[in-house]
């Protein structure tokens, strides 16, 4: 229960990792501060390491720290202590977070490219693309063009989708890299 710590009064500095982090796992808040005060510096170091600036260093460091929080139950060790997931963590954070703008970047020089081209011919060619996407989805079986459709053009979860169609979230995720690689290639094809 939150707020109810098994180390209320004792020195978290003589306290285990492993220790700490049973007690995270058990909603102890007082054993999570005393994480959060052992490793955020040091996170926050790494972090500045494998980003691109101080604010984005911070927003690893922080969004590592409420990973911590988040996944307290299925975390494991390395070595008896908690700092290797933590840096590990952060790393993948900040990975995301550069891909992210690196996609952010391509989307908006894309689309200062498109906006060039007249008007005419941008309805023409979303016409002519949404034909062509028709076409392919049509030549799905019906459960993967309704896996594609939930999932890509009405933007449902995995989960949402899984539960109507009666089907395991990981056969959806399955289904739609399958229907996107199908996609991919009769694009490519009809390209040549």
């Amino acid at each position: 229960m939150l707020g109810v710590s098994a180390f209320d009064g004792a020195d978290p500095t003589r306290t285990s990792d492993a220790e700490l982090l049973a007690a995270v796992g058990a909603d102890d808040m007082a054993a999570y501060d005393a994480l959060f005060r052992r490793y955020y510096k040091a996170v926050v170091a790494y972090a500045l390491t494998v980003s691109d600036g101080s604010d984005e260093a911070e927003d690893a460091a922080s969004e590592a720290m409420a990973l911590l929080w988040r996944k307290r139950r299925r975390i494991r060790l390395v070595n008896d202590s908690l700092l290797p997931w933590l840096l590990a963590a952060t790393k993948n954070i900040s990975r995301n977070a550069l891909r992210s703008r690196l996609r952010d970047f391509r989307r908006a020089k894309a689309a200062t490219a498109f906006s060039t081209v007249s008007e005419p011919d941008v309805e023409l060619a979303q016409r002519d693309a949404a034909t062509f996407l028709n076409a392919c989805l049509q030549r799905l079986s019906p459960l993967d063009r309704n896996v594609f459709v939930a999932c890509v053009v009405e933007g449902r979860s995995y989960q949402d989708v899984a539960t109507a169609t009666s089907l395991t979230v990981p056969a959806v995720g399955n289904r739609l890299s399958r229907v996107r690689r199908q996609l991919r290639e009769q694009m490519t094809a009809e390209r040549d």
